[in-house]
């Protein structure tokens, strides 16, 4: 463990200056160098890759013949803690481990350090020697996953970032900033999406989290290894329209648009994110800002200017969490406050000096956002109240409405919210969202020019569900689709394709188990009963839930490993909020057993038994059948270690 557990993120996120601090004089070298004629000192070397954040960096690197002395940059969190383990190792070109053997400066490695006020201090660690011609090594201070790992450490004078040496010609010159967004397609199909990775980062970057976002459908949240010989994960996938897509993986997150049918080429440089470390500790020795990606596709434009430009605090209308929706405000006042809101922040945008792709794509987003305040001020408003009173719908007293036409109509004052290209901004979801509440009477405002609104809103509130509920014939679909938007009919008719390839799965051979008939104070005894005199785990997730993926694939991996054991029974629950066909896909990768509850047996087992409000939730089920709601359980580590101490 190197730092406080509470605040690992802290430690990845805060951007200060720092600039080296000493502890004073009076303190004593462990280890001293051997004096000799053949010393090397590299200032302000450069490193290639950081982990887990910014805490460390190198000031100086001294080469002797006796000794290798790091001299460290910390930046942490004032009057909160570091620790450098004591096994410590630097290896150099030969793969060796070559330990730390001293220490000096304002830190004792293996005991807890606190920062001073500032948040900033200094130290150095001495190992062997390198042998000679070592061009870098790597600083190991943990191998434990939150262990400070410093990955090509430059010992030739480079004090730059490295560049992808593997980049395309045509990909090293970026599109014209005046290129706008282009205009959004209609269709459905597959998108392929390479992502490229220079040599060298697979020290660091194993694999790449792609989450895609896609209109009135099930987002997708997918992972692949990198390929160790080609350097790329590659993602194939269905969508329909315009769709926004983000990565998250080590070191470079990414916001990309994608239309369907094209393959994007995104070459990613984690070495960028260097530019940041060494900027937060030696503001006076600031590196050269690089390209974080560079991509190509129908979007280039956009997806190259928005990461590589990204502007710090994005624009939005912030209705949920703004005093934008004041509760106490008239119909007419609440209107008013959303106009002036509306225009001071597109006169904002207006005046950015930013890539025209980008200044639309946070137009349309905010365009979006503002038909969501329109659309649903009945739902946004009650938010607001219970929000400022803490209380729940039961509690509110007053009668809360949508906006009468007359007020709805005052957007066309602002901006024609049927302009289809509003669906290429962020929070797409919103256009429809501030169409769909049955109250709000856009069709007396928007009259024939709305139909693609209208379509996306039958689609989303008819047609979907009775699709996901398998009572919609091939036939019913042909006759829907005829008269909708092309966008519509799209997304409809890949939902319904995608349904009936998920129920040719016989997901029974997966660990898809059947629920039982039972009453529903009875129903979760009779789920773990065939286990009892086992271990059980028990998993509350569904297929759309960010953080329960996460959590599966970080426990995944010990199922094979230190958790392989016929002792324990991973048992996995989810609901019909997870769409069918998603969850027959994706309990083909989850080793387990597995069932799906209606709304009604979620209800009574999830909140009504174990008081689950939130997902992941975890029950730890004993061999003697006894049970217990484990909290604790969302720290992976206490999970893994619980169920290695019951074998």
């Amino acid at each position: 463990m190197n730092h406080n557990r509470s605040f690992v993120v802290i430690a990845t996120t805060i951007i200060l200056a720092i600039v080296l601090a000493s502890c004073g004089a009076g303190r004593r070298s462990v280890a001293t160098d051997a004096k000799t004629n053949d010393t090397t000192v590299l200032d302000y070397p450069a490193v290639d890759l950081y982990s887990p954040g910014r805490t460390l960096d190198v000031r100086r690197i001294v080469l002797t013949d006796s000794s290798t002395t790091i001299h460290f940059s910390a930046k942490f969190r004032p009057k909160y803690w570091i620790k450098i383990d004591t096994s410590s190792y630097i290896v150099a070109k030969d793969g060796e481990k070559l330990r730390m053997k001293g220490y000096s400066g304002c830190l004792t490695p293996g005991k807890k350090h606190f920062m001073p006020e500032n948040g900033r201090d200094s130290f150095a660690l001495v190992f062997p020697p390198v042998p000679k011609g070592t061009k870098s090594i790597d600083f190991i201070e943990s191998e434990a996953k939150d262990g400070f790992k410093l990955f090509g450490i430059d010992l030739t004078g480079r004090q730059t970032v490295r560049q992808f040496k593997e980049l395309p010609d045509e990909l090293k010159t970026f599109p014209d900033r005046n290129t706008p967004l282009p205009d959004p397609q209609f269709t459905a199909g597959k998108t392929t999406v390479v992502f490229h990775y220079p040599a060298g980062s697979e020290r660091l970057v194993k694999s790449v989290n792609l989450v895609v976002n896609r209109l009135l459908q099930q987002r997708l949240d997918m992972e692949q290894e990198i390929d160790t010989l080609t350097h790329t994960a590659t993602f194939t996938f269905d969508i329909c329209g315009p769709s926004s897509a983000f990565t998250f993986t080590t070191k470079v997150e990414t916001l990309l648009l994608l239309t369907p049918g094209e393959t994007v080429n995104v070459y990613v440089n984690p070495f960028s994110d260097a530019v940041r470390v060494r900027n937060t500790h030696f503001p006076n020795h600031k590196l050269q800002t690089v390209s974080k990606i560079h991509a190509d596709g129908y979007y280039a434009a956009f997806n190259n200017y928005a990461n590589n430009e990204r502007l710090r605090n994005p624009p939005s209308m912030d209705v949920w969490y703004s005093d934008l929706t004041d509760y106490k405000a008239s119909d007419e006042e609440y209107v008013r406050k959303i106009k002036e809101k509306y225009r001071k922040i597109m006169s904002d945008l207006e005046s950015k000096d930013i890539p025209l792709s980008v200044k639309e794509y946070y137009e349309y987003q905010i365009k979006n956002e503002t038909v969501m305040a329109f659309g649903n001020a009945y739902y946004l408003r009650k938010r607001n109240y219970r929000t400022v009173h803490k209380v729940k719908d039961g509690d509110i007293p007053f009668k809360f409405t949508n906006l009468p036409p007359a007020l709805l109509s005052e957007i066309d004052s602002l901006f024609d919210m049927t302009d289809p290209r509003l669906l290429e901004g962020g929070n797409a979801e919103y256009l429809i969202y501030g169409v769909n509440d049955s109250d709000s009477d856009w069709e007396s405002v928007l009259g024939d020019r709305g139909k693609l609104l209208y379509d996306l809103k039958d689609a989303d509130l008819v047609y979907i569900p009775r699709i996901k509920a398998g009572s919609m014939t091939e036939e019913e679909l042909k006759g829907i689709t005829s008269n909708c938007h092309p966008l519509a009919a799209a997304i409809l008719e890949s939902m319904y394709s995608e349904l009936a390839e998920a129920r040719k799965i016989d997901s029974h051979k997966f660990g898809f188990k059947d629920t039982p008939e039972s009453p529903g104070d009875k129903l979760f005894d009779e789920i773990i009963a065939p286990y009892k005199g086992k271990i059980v785990l028990v998993d509350f997730w569904n297929t759309w839930c960010g953080p329960c993926a996460m959590a599966m694939n970080a426990i995944e991996p010990y199922k094979s490993k230190e958790l392989n054991s016929d002792e324990i029974v991973w048992l996995y629950i989810a609901n019909t909020t997870s769409p069918y066909a998603e969850y027959q896909k994706r309990i083909q990768d989850i080793k387990g057993v597995h069932y799906r509850l209606n709304k009604e047996q979620w209800d009574e087992i999830a909140h009504n038994k174990f008081k689950i409000y939130g997902i992941p939730a975890y029950v730890l089920v004993h061999k003697d059948g006894t049970y217990e709601f484990r909290e604790d359980f969302l720290f992976h580590g206490n999970l893994i270690s619980t169920l290695k101490s019951m074998l």
